[in-house]
């Protein structure tokens, strides 16, 4: 299993420079995946943060990173995590995030403790990058 899906948590772990970030930097040089939901995320933050256009298209360019849609096998796996994920809180971009990795037979890269509380470890692949 080569492939890497990364989490929006985990793209503005990069972004900022925080811990983990490293494990990111590494999953992109090889060639990670975003799916599409979560770009909006990491977008939503940046301009939450004060990015005007040009700069979080600068920043989002930057990552040279491939951006996966998310298809309607892909919503149906993420409407049907809901129990799966209901008490940890996982948001409708989260599970987005764990249908494309699931599709891909990917890793998934997080940094949101919340996946810990999910029980997905058999069916799919989640590495917490701090």
């Amino acid at each position: 299993m080569d492939e890497v899906v990364l989490d929006a948590s985990a793209v503005l772990a990069l972004l900022q420079e925080e811990p983990g970030a490293d494990i990111v930097e590494a999953a992109l040089i090889r060639g990670a995946t975003l799916p599409a939901p979560n770009l909006a995320e990491v977008i939503t933050k940046l301009r939450s943060y004060g990015f005007d256009p040009e700069e979080v298209l600068e920043a989002t360019d930057a990552l040279n990173i491939s951006i996966a849609p998310l298809t309607e096998e892909d919503a149906m796996v993420a409407g049907f995590l809901y129990a799966e994920t209901k008490a940890a809180g996982l948001s409708l971009g989260d599970k987005c995030c764990i249908a494309v990795g699931i599709r891909l037979n990917a890793r998934i890269l997080t940094a949101d403790g919340p996946w810990r509380r999910a029980n997905l470890g058999a069916i799919a692949n989640i590495e917490h990058i701090r």
